[in-house]
């Protein structure tokens, strides 16, 4: 009788590391995405013989009054001949952009001579006092068909 218990008991054992195998692999491919689950990244490249600060700003209606700096929204410093990558807004739970897409026209990002903004930008004022504003030099409004067509990347060449 012993040996029937120890050989049931080996029987369980193998038939559990193997259950316990299957579903750690499972769960290994649940947790994976596939490339075809949309990008991850917009990649802003500075090709201007300057360097630049970008703000990246969507939401679901953005007018031509919205083109101008906003104070509270992070800015991001590019040097020349340097890139930056954008993730979307909720990357960290696997969201792409074409996700973000759904909800939004288009993403803008502002241009801003990286010199003139950091003259400018009093990081001692809080947003409800500010009453200056920084110059654009440039602005990109950006719908999903475009960046698709920009294969995911804005070159920026100061012109």
């Amino acid at each position: 009788i012993m040996n029937i218990t120890i050989d049931n008991n080996i029987i369980f054992m193998k038939q559990f590391n193997i259950l316990f195998l299957a579903i750690t692999i499972l769960l290994l491919f649940y947790g994976c995405k596939s490339d075809d689950d949309g990008h991850q990244f917009i990649t802003i490249v500075n090709k201007s013989d300057a360097k630049i600060t970008v703000q990246k700003i969507h939401s679901s209606k953005i007018s031509p009054a919205d083109t101008l700096w906003v104070c509270g929204i992070p800015d991001f410093p590019i040097e020349v001949d340097s890139i930056r990558m954008f993730e979307p807004g909720n990357a960290v739970r696997g969201y792409s952009w074409e996700d973000n897409f759904k909800h939004i026209p288009f993403i803008q990002f502002l241009i801003f001579d990286a010199e003139v903004y950091d003259s400018i930008k009093d990081f001692s004022i809080p947003c409800s006092q500010t009453n200056y504003t920084i110059p654009v030099m440039y602005y990109y409004q950006l719908k999903l068909e475009d960046l698709e067509r920009m294969n995911w990347e804005v070159i920026y060449d100061g012109n």
